[in-house]
Order: C-alpha cells, then structure tokens, then sequence
C-alpha cells in the first residue's frame, strides 16, 4: 500500500491510501485525518461539493457538466444527474434535504428532488456563469453568485427572482452565508479583490475589506464572528465578520487558495493549494496538517455536518472522503 508523506513543523505525515496509518499512542502524531475512500466516475474535475444536511450523501459537481450523489457510508453512487450545458460550478442542499440546487457555466441553476433525482426546476437570470449557492436558513430563498458581476436572490416556491445585487466590478467569485442566516458574503476576482459582506435578506452593504488580487474562497468560523478568505498568492486571511478588520493571515503556500471549509466545532479550518489540503487551528493560526495524494489541483472542500468528514474535489477528476480524528 503506497504512502503520501507530508511534512509539518518537522515532523513527518504519513496518510495511508485506502486506510489509516494513525496510531493514537504514537507521541507527537500531528494527523488530523485520514483517507477514507476516493470517489471516481467524474470524467472531468470535480468542481464543487455539498453534504446533506444530515451527512450521509455528498452531491459532486464537475467540468463534465454533470452532477453526481454518493452514499458518504459506503462510497456507493447514488445518481447521476445530467442536463446542464456547461460545467456544474456550485451545489448547495436545501436545509430539509429535500432539494439539490446546481449553479452552472451555463448561466442556469437547476433545482432537482433528493429523493427521487428528479428536475423540479430550473432558474434562470444571470448573463454568464454561476459560481456559488446557498440556501436561506428557513429554505425559502436561494442566494447565487455569477460571473456577470452579480448576485441574486431567487424564492424557491415560485422560482421568482426577489433580488439582483451589483455586488462586484469583476466575476464573483465565492458566495457565504453566515452561520445565524443574517448577512452574506461575496468575494471578487481579478481586477476586484474585494470581500464585501452584506445583510440579508435586504442586501445593504455592511463592509468592505481588499488587499489581494483576487480572492477565489470564502467560509465562516461556525461561531459567525470570523470570514475566512482564500487568496490569489496562498494567503487566507480571517476577518472580523463584525467589521471586516483583519484579525490574521494563514499562508498556506504560493498557489491561489481555491476552496475552504470549517469544521462545526471550529476547530479545523482546511484550505486547499495546488492539490494539497493545508489544515490550520483557526483561532491560534497554527497548521495542525496536510493531507496529500490528488494528483490535480483541489477546487472544492466541505466538511459533513458532523466534522466526521472532510471531502476535497479535485482536477484529478476524484472526490476523496477523509476521516477525521
């Protein structure tokens, strides 16, 4: 069985392909997770990812324009759903499990039944692609970011466009709703830069924070107080959610950090660079880990709801499952 070794403050990582090499007395050991199973079908990268709400399915999106569900137990394919014509680029799951939302480079999002893979609809109103998803924290809304400068707000019953935000001068790039479902987060790419945070549902600017070139990531501690962005150059930076000051710089590596996520308890803060998984401490900004073995650069992360798993899509056209700790 081949090893992946990475290192961390000196001290050596080995993740174990198909297993886990951890070993609880071993002094010193800086694992935080290990591979649980790799997840293959995807013909292209796996560009996005969503756990249910309750965690035991992950939806992948991916280049190949098609969306897949996987048994998070088992490793099972559930579905493939296929309809789109671009590449899937955001999913996010309603707060019941009872919809699947998919934001595609076709400039459509697609609203599809979890229980029986079926289309309930498909909205419509962006010029260019969407690049983010969330679900208001009641259901009734669906917040997404495009490329065309924009992010809009969509009442889920009637499929009605409520809100159309000029949010940014450039594509945006990443979409977060925070933790209490009061203010979201948008973040602008190339000639942008800019995290800017915003109330919901009225969309009033709250603040405005630059100081990258572009920043393609974005997630919230799950205490709310804190907006992790992940930058052009392998920093993440962590804000104030209150008013966007910088509280600490994680630097990750020298590649663009593509994706984020945090753990429910907080403890874990992951940011992937180039096809390694960087694992931080957010509230000391100390690294805690690496986790390696794609073989193409990592563009999506998500913890389950639990912070049991952690899954990572990458250009290597997998999703991998680690288990953590």
């Amino acid at each position: 069985m081949p090893e992946l070794k990475g290192r961390i403050g000196g001290a050596a990582l080995l993740l174990l392909l198909g297993g886990c090499g951890h070993d609880e007395d071993m002094p010193g050991c800086l694992q935080v997770a290990c591979l649980e199973r790799t997840l293959a079908g995807h013909a292209q990268r796996v560009a996005a990812l969503a756990f249910s709400p309750e965690g035991r399915t992950l939806a992948t999106g991916s280049t190949d324009r098609t969306l897949r569900t996987w048994d998070v137990a088992t490793g099972a394919m559930q579905r493939t759903l296929e309809g789109h014509a671009g590449s899937v680029l955001a999913v996010a799951f309603s707060p019941d499990g009872a919809l699947l939302a998919s934001g595609s480079e076709d400039a459509t999002i697609r609203l599809w039944r979890t229980a029986d893979g079926s289309l309930r609809g498909t909205l419509t109103g962006p010029a260019f692609g969407v690049t983010g998803l969330a679900f208001s924290k009641d259901g009734r809304s669906l917040l997404a970011s495009s490329s065309d400068h924009t992010v809009r707000v969509w009442d889920v019953e009637s499929g009605s466009e409520r809100l159309r935000l000029d949010a940014h001068v450039a594509p945006v790039t990443a979409l977060a709703l925070s933790p209490d479902g009061s203010a979201f987060a948008s973040a602008g790419s190339l000639l942008d830069g800019r995290v800017r945070l915003w109330s919901f549902p009225a969309a009033s600017p709250l603040w405005q924070a630059s100081g990258e070139t572009a920043v393609w990531s974005l997630a919230f501690t799950p205490d709310g107080r804190a907006l992790a962005a992940g930058g052009s150059f392998g920093s993440v930076r962590l804000r104030s959610a209150a008013d966007g000051a910088e509280l600490r710089v994680l630097q990750a590596g020298e590649s663009a950090v593509n994706a984020l996520a945090c753990s429910a308890d907080g403890q874990l803060l992951a940011a992937s660079e180039g096809a390694a998984i960087h694992v931080f401490d957010p509230s000391r900004g100390t690294s805690v880990g690496l986790l390696t073995g794609h073989t193409g650069a990592v563009f999506a992360l998500a913890f389950s709801s639990d912070g049991r798993y952690l899954a990572s899509g990458s250009d290597d056209h997998t999703a991998r499952l680690w288990r953590r700790f």
